[in-house]
């Protein structure tokens, strides 16, 4: 396969389903971010397990780290992504999480729901050149599940002449 692309622009390429989670950029592995970006790639069921640490030391070795489970579904209406509530404990560990979803290939959402509650508009942001979702959900407890529904926007009815 040949791919074209800037030299100034890394392409990445995933598998539909796919969830890759990342941190922000950090000077080390032991700082600890209250912060999580969740790239999905739509377009087929997905699941993917997120593990964290305290980033030094060896205390992992004796569990001493979280887990957290993911697993996304679409239909032809709704996206739907589950965040599952931390499994676990470490020293230093954020009790809450800022969590920003960036869905590709992803139309504007009518409407997003956090745990069946709607988020306002404001923090949905549509990138259209890069057909790419972002949505800054509400902070939340690492012990709490969220269940995020993303309601596909609906073309308005043709008009009859």
């Amino acid at each position: 396969m040949a791919y074209a692309t800037p030299l100034d622009r890394m392409p990445v390429f995933a598998r539909a389903g796919a969830i890759l989670p990342e941190d922000p950029p950090k000077q080390n592995t032991a700082e600890i971010s209250s912060r999580l970006i969740l790239e999905v790639f739509p377009g087929a069921e997905g699941k993917a397990r997120i593990y964290d640490d305290a980033g030094e030391g060896i205390a992992y070795q004796t569990g001493s780290c979280a887990w957290t489970d993911l697993h996304y579904t679409e239909t032809a209406s709704e996206y739907d992504l589950s965040i599952g509530a931390a499994i676990g404990a470490f020293a230093g560990q954020a009790s809450e999480r800022q969590v920003e979803l960036r869905i590709h290939n992803c139309e504007a959402g009518s409407s997003v729901k956090v745990n069946g509650i709607e988020i306002p508009a404001t923090a949905q942001e549509q990138d259209k050149a890069h057909k790419l979702l972002r949505i800054e959900l509400p902070s939340s407890s690492i012990r709490q599940a969220l269940d995020v529904r993303i309601t596909r926007g609906v073309a308005p009815p043709a008009q009859q002449m």
